[in-house]
């Protein structure tokens, strides 16, 4: 019965401490974004939350388009569209850089190869934009509604053994209530 609490409060404990990293934002797997003038969408072909060993490499892919187009805001303005990791997630898809003209539709697939932090947590990438004439690195941003296209999640090396000391115990304890017919 003492292994058994045991296992308990270690679940309870690994509860908590990935509870007090809850997240901002909220992942979706396809996302239209309002950016200067356009709103595009991206779409993921894969899972929208991920979950990697700390300073593990992975691979994000999908495919993006534009659809509204507005000209009054700046009509011969270059605009870029990115999916990109938000901070302090660093790296960058660049999608599109064109000049902002009416009925001026464009699609397209992106993969973005990101490296995961050392440090426990959960990070974002999702789509964002910038009025610049060359590609410049960016944060990404959630939408209007928060949200944002992938959620990362990188857990703590420790939780993870703790986690698996847990459920060792949890099956002895079972395995030897059954043995002792208790």
């Amino acid at each position: 019965m003492r292994k058994i609490f045991i296992a308990l409060a270690t679940f309870a404990g690994l509860a908590a401490s990935v509870s007090a990293h809850a997240g901002a934002y909220t992942p979706a797997t396809s996302v239209t974004y309002n950016a200067v003038g356009r709103q595009f969408t991206i779409t993921d072909n894969g899972p929208d939350t991920v979950y990697v060993a700390p300073g593990q490499s992975f691979t994000l892919t999908g495919n993006w388009s534009i659809g509204t187009v507005d000209t009054s805001y700046c009509p011969t303005c270059i605009i870029q569209l990115y999916l990109a990791g938000v901070s302090p997630l660093a790296g960058q898809s660049d999608l599109y850089s064109s000049e902002i003209q009416n009925n001026n539709q464009a699609s397209g697939t992106y993969s973005l190869t990101l490296t995961a932090p050392t440090s426990l947590g959960t990070y974002y990438a999702g789509g964002t934009a910038t009025l610049e004439y060359v590609y410049i690195p960016v944060s990404g941003g959630a939408n209007a509604a928060g949200l944002v296209n992938y959620q990362i999640n990188v857990p703590e090396p420790g939780s993870l053994a703790l986690l698996g000391t847990g459920l060792v115990l949890l099956g002895f304890a079972i395995r030897r209530r059954r043995n002792t017919g208790i």
